[in-house]
């Protein structure tokens, strides 16, 4: 079930100017889609390749081709083919969530506590 979180970034946006807030969140969205991509299944590359373009890292977007995504993320595990790509899984986000959610924890903090 989806959740709606209210967070009041005034004393963020006290300390840094938009700019600077635009580059941490660029940042932590490019890093979190790397290690997402890591999981994406590779079988063509159109997925893995998807995400780059589709992406919007200033808005903290990470996005792959809607229409494909939706098909491979609908698929069982066993139909996610691994030759190119060990670590692929048909569900990638939640796969890159178990294995980094602690490290992207630690490096929204690090970005938000680092001077500009």
């Amino acid at each position: 079930m989806p959740a709606a979180v209210t967070v009041d970034l005034t004393a963020l946006m006290k300390r840094f100017s938009a700019k600077e807030l635009e580059a941490k969140q660029v940042k932590f969205a490019m890093s979190v889609a790397e290690d997402m991509n890591v999981y994406t299944p590779e079988d063509s590359q159109d997925l893995h390749n998807s995400m780059k373009a589709a992406s919007d890292f200033r808005q903290g977007l990470v996005i792959w081709d809607p229409d494909y995504a939706a098909y491979v993320r609908d698929l069982p595990d066993s139909r996610i083919k691994h030759g190119k790509n060990p670590r692929a899984k048909a569900d990638w986000p939640k796969a890159a969530k178990d294995a980094h959610g602690e490290d992207w924890k630690r490096l929204a903090v690090d970005l938000l506590t680092e001077e500009a």
